[in-house]
């Protein structure tokens, strides 16, 4: 019979597999023991990034309110927009109810509260009423058939001059806030109000707020209604 020799190849083959599978058994219970760690975080980044964009869906979508930056130099044309409206809501006011033909018996929908300003104020407003001005401190949009506005504004007499209108209400005088005549010193009041402006072409007051105070709308105002107080 004739001799016959181990095949080392084989030995050698069998000695290779053992060793894979022993590093595949082994990178197997490194991942099923990171798996856990590797799902939470992906579960967590998923999430943060799901509110972010659920957040910026919200903002874009027409229907949903969106707060306007009154100092965005880009802004300009929407703050004159906005300007137009809070003149509405003056002449409002000012007519306390009454339509532009002044019957007395021609009352509006939503006639004005009687805010503490204006109550307190009554002789100025009686008497002076071309002096009185008003400025949106804070806006928020939504748009539809037109637009929603839902805006902070202050009453000022423009008649007491602001010394510094560049200057805000902590005597900053390096604010980011446009020129401005509402100061501390003719500041009447302040309210919240909705408003609907059709186009431009006409506007409807939807809604009388709260009253709020000169401060608050001055802070408001310098950080570029930003603020929610």
């Amino acid at each position: 019979p004739s001799l016959q020799l181990p095949h080392k190849n084989n030995n050698m083959t069998m000695t290779t597999t053992i060793l894979l599978h022993s590093a595949t058994r082994r990178i197997l219970l490194l991942l099923m023991a990171f798996l856990p760690l590797l799902m939470v975080t992906t579960e967590a980044r998923t999430s943060s990034t799901t509110r972010k964009l659920r957040h910026r869906r919200r903002a874009t979508l027409a229907g949903g309110y969106r707060k306007v930056s009154l100092h965005d130099a880009d802004n300009a044309d929407r703050r004159a927009e906005f300007q137009h409206a809070a003149n509405f809501v003056l002449q409002s006011l000012i007519r306390g109810g009454k339509n532009d033909n002044d019957n007395t018996d021609d009352t509006v929908a939503n006639p004005p509260p009687a805010y503490d300003f204006w109550t307190n104020n009554n002789d100025l407003l009686s008497d002076n009423k071309d002096h009185i001005s008003i400025q949106p401190v804070r806006v928020y949009e939504q748009v539809v058939a037109g637009l929603n506005l839902n805006m902070v504004v202050a009453v000022y007499d423009s008649v007491v001059a602001n010394s510094n209108p560049n200057q805000n209400v902590n005597g900053n005088e390096n604010s980011a806030a446009p020129t401005s005549q509402l100061s501390p010193q003719n500041c009447l009041g302040a309210f919240a109000v909705s408003v609907y402006d059709r186009f431009g072409q006409s506007y409807e007051i939807t809604h009388w707020a709260k009253e709020t105070t000169c401060e608050t709308a001055l802070a408001i105002w310098q950080q570029g209604g930003e603020d929610d107080a």
